[in-house]
């Protein structure tokens, strides 16, 4: 069973981004097909929002929005991580200024963050991982280290 799945490069606010609204409804059935309807994380792997276009930021918005209210109805998600990327460097930059995080896991977001690129009553953990996520899978008994471990960064 599927129990994080990992994106990248979805370029919201891009005109040209991967996911327009009607390909987001069945990249998500796709992952909910393959994680049996709930998903513990998703892991957004860099370049999510578009920060070289600045004229296009009620675009990023209203994509972003759209994004995480179908993912958040369709997948019951545990949490969202995000690991910025190239593109969205700049806006990590703005909303956490300082050294961050410290968790290998990531550190919660900032509310003025969440308030902006996700719904309006969101209700999920949301992390942010710089510069990359380390994730480790535990025995499901005894919740001990398996010795698997994923490394998720971005590049660039």
């Amino acid at each position: 069973m599927l129990n994080t799945a990992v994106l990248s490069d979805l370029h919201f606010g891009d005109p040209y981004n991967v996911v327009h609204q009607q390909g987001v409804p069945p990249l998500l059935d796709l992952i909910k097909q393959q994680g049996l309807g709930k998903l513990r994380r998703l892991v957004l792997c860099g370049d999510i929002f578009e920060m070289t276009t600045p004229e296009s930021e009620e675009l990023r918005r209203a994509q972003s929005h759209f994004f995480f209210s179908e993912a958040r109805g369709r997948l019951h998600l545990g949490q969202v991580i995000w690991v910025p990327g190239n593109h969205d460097y700049t806006l990590f930059r703005q909303h956490v200024p300082d050294g961050f995080p410290h968790d290998p896991m990531g550190d919660l977001a900032p509310p003025a963050f969440v308030s902006e690129f996700f719904p309006p009553d969101w209700d999920v953990p949301v992390r942010i991982a710089y510069p990359h996520l380390i994730l480790s899978a535990r025995a499901q008994k005894e919740g001990t280290p398996t010795g698997r471990v994923w490394v998720l960064h971005h590049g660039h």
